[in-house]
């Protein structure tokens, strides 16, 4: 009985060794912040926050706009599959995680474990609902949904709508109105169902099953493809028949100049505890502080695009690391400070220059030529004394 516990006690060491070694669940190696910077720096804007964190904020949207909500589910063999309408969604819905910040507003904070859909779910008999998984929210192999910070989704972020409106192709027309939320919220009950499937964070929420019996309808299953982002028309995705294709790279993705990228520093300090966020570590922007000799930098400011070269930032005092596994790192150049004036001009009267000793010497001479002038000769002199002896 002593070596069936010692048995298990090993294996259960040896399956919580493995996660914590084994690489992020779903993550595709070539996705990088290069590749995310790429499809949506023209849809909103990239801003550094706290703790260098950097995240992407839309643009174009009212102030009454969250995430998850143009568009429609369907249910895949991943669990459900959140279809967006909008041009960033296939990157947005499936990558990452979104928060409500009291200055920017929605922002998302890019992770690179896809999943059909990043939320959590609450339920009753009659009302389903779903909001945007948090940063803190971190999945592992075995343990699933994990959160690194306490924190709690007001009502107001939560989408309701009734079980037989849910896999409405403009579900968004039947939300439960603002002013009753709060009721729905309070009587529904809290689910996420998240487990790893295929190399895949998979989302099951409600099963299949128990959508079909509450809505009364029949819910089809869709596969889904994984197929090159590059052979995809807007390396986005797209519905054929009953298969979803997913566009993502199948090789590394270009690391882009420095003069390419536009990251905004925020304006004031966020409310997301940046320092919680373990998700995303390749976006993160580590500051070092350096000297320019250190670096070797001579601040030509071309476009390398090898991995590990330095160059020289727009921004002032700063200068970017390129490199395609940490693909945007800032780090802070401390520049000399410039010598007083006073310090400058005691030097320069304690070793004057060359031509300051010729000026003088020049300017000694008409003195020393008028100091001959007005001493008297000898000659004169002798004169003097015969006049006066005459």
């Amino acid at each position: 009985m002593k070596s069936l516990i010692n048995f298990f006690a090993v294996l259960f060491l040896l399956l919580l060794f493995t996660e914590s070694k084994a690489a992020p669940a779903g993550q595709n190696p070539n996705v990088s912040f290069s590749f995310f910077y790429d499809r949506l720096y023209s849809l909103g804007q990239w801003i550094e926050l706290d703790d260098e964190l950097v995240v992407w904020r839309p643009s174009g949207v009212s102030s009454s706009w969250s995430p998850y909500s143009n568009g429609n589910w369907i249910w895949t063999r991943y669990g459900w599959y959140w279809d967006s309408y909008e041009s960033y969604g296939d990157i947005v819905y499936h990558y990452g995680r979104w928060f409500n910040d009291e200055y920017y507003g929605w922002i998302w904070v890019p992770d690179y474990d896809w999943a059909p859909a990043w939320v959590q779910w609450r339920y009753d008999d009659d009302y389903i609902g779903w909001t945007p998984l948090p940063p803190y929210a971190k999945f592992g192999v075995l343990a699933g949904i994990t959160f690194t910070n306490t924190y709690s989704i007001h009502y107001s972020h939560w989408n309701f709508v009734p079980f037989r409106r849910f896999c409405d192709p403009y579900v968004a027309h039947y939300f439960v109105r603002e002013r009753v939320k709060y009721r729905v919220f309070d009587r529904t009950r809290e689910h996420v169902n998240f487990r790893y499937e295929d190399n895949v964070a998979a989302n099951r929420g409600l099963d299949r099953e128990i959508i079909e019996q509450r809505s009364r309808t029949t819910v089809t299953q869709r596969d889904v493809i994984f197929r090159d982002a590059a052979t995809m028309k807007d390396r986005g995705s797209r519905s054929i028949g009953n298969t979803i294709e997913i566009g993502v790279p199948k090789n590394e993705t270009r690391v882009r100049g420095t003069s390419e990228l536009n990251i905004k520093r925020g304006e004031r300090s966020s409310t997301l505890n940046a320092s919680k966020v373990e998700i995303g570590e390749r976006n993160r922007i580590q500051i070092e502080k350096t000297d320019n000799r250190k670096t070797g930098n001579a601040g030509t400011g071309t476009d390398t695009r090898f991995k590990g070269q330095t160059q020289t930032n727009e921004r002032d005092n700063e200068r970017v690391i390129k490199n395609p596994s940490q693909p945007v790192r800032i780090e802070k150049v401390e520049r000399k400070a410039e010598k007083p004036a006073i310090e400058q001009r005691v030097k320069a009267q304690a070793a004057p220059p060359a031509r300051q000793e010729q000026r003088q010497e020049r300017a000694a001479r008409p003195a020393a030529r008028g100091a001959e002038k007005a001493a008297p000769s000898p000659e004169r002199e002798r004169k003097s004394d015969n006049e006066r002896t005459r």
